[in-house]
């Protein structure tokens, strides 16, 4: 039997709305868990228009290891706390 949730490791996806648009999206992510939620990082950079969707909304719903959890209250961190 072939296995995929190891090979996906901290691969997941960011789903959020556009806050000009108000379409749906999917972004494709590194997370990874903590005690009180999940750490994921921002590669393209703070203004990434998911980043801003997901801040400007103050929720998003992430699939990860084929689970789909809502995430309230995201903030930015640096990349030493995170």
């Amino acid at each position: 039997m072939l296995r995929l949730v190891g090979f996906l490791g901290p691969f997941s996806i960011v789903r959020h709305r556009g806050r000009r648009t108000g379409r749906d999206y999917a972004t494709p992510v590194l997370a990874f868990g903590t005690e009180d939620g999940l750490v994921v990082g921002v590669v393209y950079g703070t203004t990434s228009d998911w980043v801003n969707n997901v801040l400007a909304a103050g929720r998003a719903k992430v699939k990860r290891h084929g689970e789909s959890h809502d995430y309230e209250q995201p903030r930015l961190v640096s990349s030493d706390e995170g």
